[in-house]
């Protein structure tokens, strides 16, 4: 789980997180749920490996506030060459869900040619 602090520049006039800014919120989570599984994305970049984005999805269930402290869980689940993660957003101190959404990636090489998921996320997600 990541901890993110709602900046002033992610509110919109109503003063409460711009909808756009949930799927950043994944991002971030993303690629530090990743590092902190020891799949540095950087590591995949040079090895020629990405992880484009080909569908997303965010569920919005109360609002987010300027300064509010998100907790940004993430679980994943492989579909074939896809990988799909799960994200769920409760506010810290209240516990409120905030939003739940997902992400699904395939993996290409630099050419933009679809790839098998590397063995060491699959091995990664099966501990999991």
């Amino acid at each position: 789980m990541m901890k993110i602090r709602v900046a002033f520049a992610d509110t919109d006039a109503m003063g409460i997180v711009h909808h756009a800014n949930y799927l950043r919120y994944f991002e971030v989570a993303r690629v530090e749920w990743l590092r902190e599984k020891g799949l540095d994305y950087k590591v995949w970049q040079s090895r020629g490996q990405h992880l484009p984005l080909i569908e997303s999805q965010c569920r919005y269930k109360k609002p987010a506030r300027f300064d509010d402290v998100l907790e940004v869980s993430v679980i994943p689940k492989i579909d074939g060459v896809r990988i799909i993660l799960d994200y769920e957003i409760h506010n810290h101190e209240t516990k409120d869900l905030i939003a739940t959404g997902f992400t699904k990636h395939v993996c290409v090489d630099d050419n933009m040619k679809v790839l098998a998921l590397p063995k060491d996320m699959l091995s990664m997600i099966a501990k999991i």
